[in-house]
């Protein structure tokens, strides 16, 4: 699996792709990509707004709404491509 080095103050944007990382949790882990609309969408917890966080706010907001499904829920949340970023010369 190809993992991006995402820069340390990056802010997650529409088409970046992220792997979502549940351990234990197979079933619930996965590569989500953002939708225009800002939006993710991950088994069980449902529709989670990404862009315009940080990929370690996000895993806390993943950890919140997984807490009410699972016990002590252990996320990563890793910035797979980015999309969101275009640079033009």
């Amino acid at each position: 699996v190809e993992t991006t080095a995402a820069p340390v103050d990056f802010t997650i944007g529409p088409e970046d792709v992220l792997g979502v990382v549940f351990w234990r949790e197979p079933e619930m882990s996965g590569d989500v990509t953002v939708r225009p609309d800002g939006r993710i969408s991950l088994p069980v917890i449902g529709e989670i707004q990404a862009a315009g966080l940080q990929p370690n706010a996000l895993q806390k907001q993943i950890v919140a709404q997984a807490s009410k499904y699972l016990t002590e829920p252990n996320v990563t949340v890793v910035v797979r491509t980015i999309n969101s970023r275009n640079v033009y010369v």
